[in-house]
């Protein structure tokens, strides 16, 4: 198993999610499912940095920081 294995089949399930999306009718009954289904598939990249102790530079505890009195 290469080191990096997760991060590449994490990347590889969110783009066939999304492309699936994209292939489905829109319409206003199917949005809320879209944002639905997006926010929980694309949250599963985040999870994985949050749990390696990586940070994003524009994560919600840079801009704490720097709004910090």
């Amino acid at each position: 198993m290469k080191n990096y294995d997760i991060h590449e089949r994490i990347f590889n399930f969110i783009v066939e999610v999304l492309s699936l999306l994209n292939k489905l009718p829109k319409n206003l009954t199917n949005l809320v499912v879209f944002n639905q289904i997006t926010r929980s598939v694309t949250s599963n990249c985040f999870t994985i940095v949050r749990k390696e102790g990586l940070e994003f530079p524009y994560s919600y505890e840079s801009s704490v920081d720097i709004f910090s009195f």
